[in-house]
């Protein structure tokens, strides 16, 4: 039995919120009271343009009495928008259907006004970076929630993988955000410019799972600051990004990273106009241990050692993600010092084919001595310097040459990275002023000794003064994986 009870009619009912532009009306609403309790039959009421089957319910719940308002119907964009003001929804349309929920709790120690937003997303399109990014077929289960009497005002959001707590300041919106791809705190101003951009700090950055936005313009000016960045399968520590507007797309004022041993320093743009879409990108690569590098990268065992100063400066079809040295055009300036090619192996072979050829060809028959193991423990060099230009999915090596102990090499010639064929040149120089490849690499000891006579002796004989370097010229052509060495001139005499 109730003491209280009585009815409650409205006609033309209407309820704004004049800061959140948020409007509530209906033509007739009825509502029972009974007691301290308000209960009401499905009625429609409108939600700004947006048409809803509203009921009210009451109860009792550990002592305190609640009030809840639950509304289903069709959600529109629009009317988020109205809510939620931020350019990340300039690119956000469409309806869905959606459960709306406020629920009031009049405890006495903490009373809670509670919003809840649910929807499978089916309708709308978000034009956004990916995974945000869905089509209106694509169902993406969203689910928000506010206490709106909170002190502290925010939005705990639910989108797909994603966990973000949302709350505004007086020039910005505050992002929290964890999931499996992406982690940290982003800022982002009521109104964006290039003084104002996009703030984003980041424990972690998953971006092979963000594959972008087709439009370069669509992308707001950001300043981006993550600790660990994934990229196809390998990671980048300390990685800043910089942008700005660009007339045809963006300026990426300032890219870099710095793994502990290799670091990058770059800067570019990245353009759409009548042409199509262009990345520009001109970046120095520094290493105090490349070999480590290369490991870090999944290249193991290639180089051991190395102090890489390199320079990559050229442009690339579409989007930054997208670069290949098949669709790269420009050039790539490379001095790397004090290194060892390690044991010889499917990508180093060609260079221990090579050196191990002038042995093979000028002195085992004279001397008949096995050199097969030259090479089997590695190749020390003390520099080895170049440049490569790439157009069309063509490398050209300019004087790539590689010094050390063993002599010098210079290798010329161009590269078809899409058919993996090499045609080149290359014009090795012993070092038999110290006869390294004979007596002291080789041999040593007496036998080393004899040996470096008799060999000093046949070259004099032939016209060459070992006072000179004797240089012997070879072609590389056919696959990368079997390539063809071809000895042309044994023993070109050159000066020094």
């Amino acid at each position: 039995k109730f003491k209280n009870y009585g009815l409650v009619e409205f006609d033309d009912f209407s309820l704004k919120h004049n800061t959140k532009d948020i409007f509530i009306s209906a033509e007739k609403y009825k509502a029972v009271l009974l007691d301290k309790l308000i209960f009401s039959e499905q009625s429609k009421v409108m939600l700004n343009k947006d048409e809803y089957d509203l009921i009210i319910d009451s109860g009792s719940h550990k002592g305190d009495l609640f009030y809840r308002v639950t509304a289903s119907g069709v959600l529109s964009s629009d009317s988020i928008k109205s809510f939620v003001k931020s350019e990340l929804l300039n690119s956000f349309d469409g309806e869905s259907k959606s459960t709306i929920s406020l629920k009031y709790i009049n405890s006495h120690k903490n009373p809670s006004l509670i919003g809840e937003l649910r929807t499978d997303m089916v309708g709308f399109r978000l034009n956004n970076f990916s995974p945000l990014k869905k089509n209106k077929e694509e169902v993406r289960k969203l689910f928000v929630r506010a206490d709106f009497m909170k002190d502290i005002k925010y939005f705990d959001v639910s989108y797909d993988m994603y966990d973000m707590r949302i709350s505004e300041g007086e020039e910005y919106t505050n992002v929290n955000v964890v999931s499996p791809f992406l982690n940290g705190n982003v800022r982002i101003p009521y109104n964006v410019t290039d003084e104002k951009k996009v703030l984003a700090r980041l424990q972690y950055f998953d971006l092979n799972q963000f594959s972008g936005i087709a439009d370069p313009r669509e992308y707001l000016p950001m300043k981006l600051q993550i600790k660990k960045v994934k990229i196809y399968d390998s990671f980048f520590n300390n990685f800043n990004l910089q942008t700005s507007t660009h007339i045809d797309g963006m300026s990426i004022d300032k890219i870099s990273f710095a793994n502990e041993y290799l670091t990058m320093a770059g800067q570019g743009k990245w353009v759409d106009n009548t042409a199509g879409q262009m990345t520009f990108f001109d970046g120095n690569f520094n290493s105090t241990n490349f070999g480590k590098s290369l490991d870090k990268f999944g290249y193991k065992n290639l180089i051991k050692k190395g102090k890489l100063s390199s320079r990559l400066i050229g442009q690339w079809p579409n989007s930054p993600e997208t670069f290949s040295f098949k669709n790269f055009d420009g050039k790539i300036l490379l001095d790397l010092q004090d290194g060892d090619f390690l044991q010889v192996t499917r990508e180093t072979k060609v260079i221990g084919q090579l050196l191990g050829l002038f042995s093979i060809a000028s002195l085992q028959k004279r001397l008949s001595l096995d050199f097969s193991d030259f090479f089997s423990s590695g190749l020390s060099f003390d520099q080895m310097t170049g440049e490569f230009t790439f157009n069309d999915s063509i490398s050209n090596v300019k004087s790539l040459n590689l010094s050390g102990t063993f002599g010098e090499m210079t290798i010329n010639g161009i590269s078809d990275l899409k058919k993996e064929t090499h045609d080149h040149k290359l014009v090795y120089v012993p070092d038999l002023s110290s006869m390294s490849l004979i007596s002291g690499t080789l041999l040593g000891g007496p036998i080393g000794a004899v040996a470096s006579i008799f060999y000093d002796k046949v070259l004099k004989q032939i016209g060459i003064d070992t006072n000179e370097l004797a240089a012997v010229e070879y072609s590389i052509t056919g696959s990368w994986t079997e390539p063809k060495i071809i000895l042309l001139e044994p023993f070109k005499p050159i000066e020094n």
